[in-house]
């Protein structure tokens, strides 16, 4: 079990990568996925399904845990599939009989075993979405730095799902063809949201284009319905943000704005407020910062021990903000399940970063009257991925959003928010000249390859 705990651990945070298996082991599963199913009363069974590991002697251990929880690593099995159960196709499946017994939908994991203690796993993820959920699910778009690149944001999925893009150029997805390639593996946040960024390949140069969201495992009923946006077809690029000097006229926010425009470390350093907080696992006090991550949003920054420095102990942690462009500042609204960073925070500053064709990254710092309360660099993320809990905006992101919309229809827009005609119309004033055929060289290169 201590192999199975050392090895696990070696995933990200958000599980978003399969345990490899040394030479000894009997191998992972090759793919493994959950996919829902009608039985023949018309009841919904949750199946997790995966292939072979490339030992015809493995026998497959599944567990069950909840989203970004790895408490079930030290628990037994949830259940046993023995290498006869293997189907014609060669692959296996387990039919979760109580599905929904956990107080969250649980994820699964499925190991491979020749008896012996679990070395490997495959993570084929959480329960998607169920079909009356459906009509939560929304998708929303902002343009991003380079030619025809977009972030993406979805909210009312899973969580822990995986999520999948593609262009809809069919009647229903998914379409044939490869789906679209993002940033990163997309899996819901704990909220059920995620924010990616995506570069479209080559398309249609008029008119606009349809991006569509759907969870690997959903039924052809809630495939025929995902949600999506339309977006232009073409756009030049938009700013990263706000140039220098920028100021909202609020104190709590400004200092912290001119810290980063002097770019001194010992300032910033001295903003930020440590507190006695639970440690991440619940079972002792530290004092820290709070840091938002991925996945379930809540991390950890301990202060220094007394008298070090904390611009030299914590040096990423503070020269990762300088060098930044402000993307958008707003008034936190603060409500239940909100970011430990958040909590005793007045104003969010999320910061954007683009450059040479590199992917765009993101930061947020969390502020109050006595500083910065609370950090954010999670890795991947992009600006809008901190645009949450948003009471009013003081700095408004540099793009407006494209309208949600749902089902495979024409997307309309929704109140207080532009039509794709009116936020391209935005985004050719903001491109700017230096975002010109430069980025659209760079990415006709990308693409090619």
């Amino acid at each position: 079990m201590r192999a199975l705990i050392a090895t696990l651990l070696t995933v990200t945070g958000l599980g978003l990568a399969s345990v490899t298996a040394s030479a000894q082991d009997p191998g992972m599963p090759a793919d493994a996925w959950v996919e829902l199913r009608l039985d023949p009363g018309g009841e919904i069974q949750v199946v997790v399904r995966w292939n072979a590991s490339a030992n015809p002697d493995a026998d497959y251990e599944v567990w069950r845990r909840t989203a970004w929880d790895v408490s079930f690593q030290v628990a037994e099995p949830y259940a046993d599939v023995p290498a006869s159960a293997r189907l014609a196709d060669g692959s296996y499946e387990f039919v979760d009989p109580d599905p929904f017994s956990m107080p969250d939908r649980p994820c699964y994991s499925v190991g491979a075993t020749l008896g012996g203690p679990l070395k490997s796993g495959a993570l084929p993820g959480c329960i998607p979405t169920l079909p009356e959920a459906m009509p939560g699910l929304a998708v929303t778009a902002l343009p991003g730095p380079y030619p025809d690149s977009w972030y993406v944001t979805g909210t009312g999925f899973s969580p822990g799902a995986y999520i999948q893009l593609q262009e809809l150029t069919c009647p229903s997805v998914p379409c044939p063809g490869e789906d679209l390639s993002v940033s990163r593996r997309i899996e819901a946040t704990i909220d059920g949201r995620f924010s990616v960024f995506l570069a479209l390949p080559e398309g249609a140069s008029e008119g606009s284009r349809r991006i569509v969201a759907y969870e690997r495992g959903w039924l052809p009923s809630q495939l025929a319905a995902a949600p999506g946006v339309d977006v232009p077809a073409t756009h030049p690029g938009a700013v990263t943000g706000y140039g220098e000097p920028v100021r909202t006229g609020e104190p709590a926010v400004d200092r912290v704005l001119d810290v980063l425009a002097s770019r001194d470390p010992l300032q910033f350093a001295a903003l930020l407020q440590f507190r006695e907080l639970p440690s991440l696992d619940g079972t002792s006090v530290v004092r820290g910062l709070p840091r938002v991550t991925c996945g379930n949003g809540d991390g950890l920054a301990a202060e220094p021990p007394k008298g070090e420095p904390v611009a030299e102990r914590l040096n990423a942690l503070v020269s990762d903000f300088f060098g930044m462009r402000v993307y958008a500042v707003f008034r936190i609204a603060h409500a239940a399940g909100e970011w430990r960073a958040f909590e005793t925070a007045t104003h969010a500053i999320v910061l954007g970063f683009a450059q040479d064709g590199y992917q765009p990254r993101a930061a947020v710092l969390a502020v109050s009257d006595a500083g910065i309360v609370g950090v954010g660099q999670a890795c991947g993320a992009v600006p809008p991925y901190y645009l949450r809990n948003v009471d009013s905006f003081l700095l408004v992101p540099v793009t407006t959003p494209v309208a949600p919309a749902t089902g495979t229809g024409v997307a309309r827009p929704a109140d207080n928010t532009a039509s794709a005609t009116a936020l391209l119309g935005i985004v050719l004033m903001a491109g700017g000249a230096g975002l010109g055929l430069a980025w659209a060289a760079r990415l006709g290169a990308r693409r090619r390859r």
